[in-house]
């Protein structure tokens, strides 16, 4: 027996089991089940030793329940599985890994539906719709001037630019739609067919210089992003573009 083992025996007054072997560990620890706070108290092996030995003997460990031992401590919510209730057919479907097929989600927003066509209200009026462009047009007009300016509770005495409150409007944006169905979503020095994201609405006549022209659909012309970026860096003219 080792000096700190001697100590630590006489100290706690503990027994203190030296040879460990895979038949004994494997007896107590997967057979008669002894738990890891009781092969202290009773064979001195402390966990950090016993966790050591159990990876060395490849022994597998214990999957313990997290709620062991908490019968009459934890009580069950109104989602709580009772003993004698038969699990759902889709509580298997959503184990760890399982990704929802095309199927799936078409039925469970079907099943969504017909709940709402039997009666439930849904929270918003609006969900799963999109308001039309002259609704928008109309409720913009509704709100003009109601919450705005001086009105709204974020008034902070007009710090914002005059071109940043031009450039968010409704206005301007529909300006910027009226320019790519123009030039069919064509960029018109490139050729290049943009998307959503790679798509700019460029002035032709600058926008601080001509503010007359701010809003004219003539005055605005289709471009990719990234020639839209070497205008400006090169500072050059647009090139002529070919008749349609």
């Amino acid at each position: 027996m080792g000096k700190i083992e001697k100590m630590r025996e006489i100290k706690t007054g503990r027994f203190i089991k030296r040879n460990i072997d895979r038949e004994w560990l494997f007896q107590k620890y997967a057979i008669e089940e002894v738990s890891w706070s009781n092969f202290y108290e009773d064979y001195g092996i402390s966990p950090t030793l016993l966790q050591s030995r159990l990876k060395e003997f490849k022994i597998s460990r214990k999957r313990v329940a997290w709620n062991k031992n908490t019968k009459k401590i934890m009580k069950p919510n109104k989602t709580s599985f009772k003993k004698g209730h038969e699990k759902s057919l889709n509580a298997y479907k959503y184990e760890k890994g399982y990704i929802p097929s095309k199927a799936h989600n078409k039925h469970r927003n079907k099943g969504i539906i017909e709940s709402y066509q039997n009666g439930r209200i849904p929270s918003c009026p609006m969900l799963g719709k999109s308001h039309s462009l002259k609704s928008r047009l109309k409720i913009s007009k509704n709100r003009k001037g109601k919450c705005k300016g001086e009105k709204h509770s974020n008034w902070k005495g007009g710090i914002s630019p005059e071109e940043m409150l031009i450039r968010t409007s409704l206005e301007y944006r529909l300006w910027k739609l009226e320019v790519y169905k123009k030039d069919k979503g064509v960029c018109q020095i490139c050729d290049k067919r943009c998307n959503n994201k790679d798509i700019v609405a460029h002035h032709k006549k600058a926008f601080k210089d001509y503010i007359e022209l701010r809003f004219k659909v003539s005055n605005g012309i289709t471009l990719c992003r990234s020639c839209h970026a070497k205008l400006h860096q090169q500072n050059i003219e647009l090139p002529i573009i070919k008749a349609a």
